[in-house]
């Protein structure tokens, strides 16, 4: 059953997508990529494009924190794009309903 603390698009499963994000501990960035990727084209407004995108701008991010000093020079973004253009287009406008 739906509810503003509940909604449809994040009820695809078996289980709640906040459970299993809880269950697993992972962090902020992590969490919204498993989010991201589970709701990917069912919230309305929400292109599936767009969701994949930001899961993709998360993931970018979480692999800053992971990356060496040495590495980070040679190893591109997760999709090959600048992470820059990614966390302009969908983390600095991001809205309560993103979250």
């Amino acid at each position: 059953m739906s509810s503003k603390h509940s909604p449809d698009h994040y009820q695809l499963g078996k289980i709640e997508v906040w459970d299993f994000i809880v269950d697993q501990d992972m962090d902020y960035l992590l969490g919204n990529v498993v989010k991201y990727v589970c709701r990917a084209g069912a919230k309305p407004g929400e292109s599936r494009e767009d969701d994949l995108l930001k899961a993709i701008a998360y993931l970018n991010r979480a692999l800053k924190d992971v990356r060496t000093p040495e590495r980070s020079s040679d190893l591109q973004e997760a999709d090959g794009s600048d992470n820059q253009s990614l966390r302009t287009l969908y983390l600095s406008n991001a809205t309560a309903s993103d979250i």
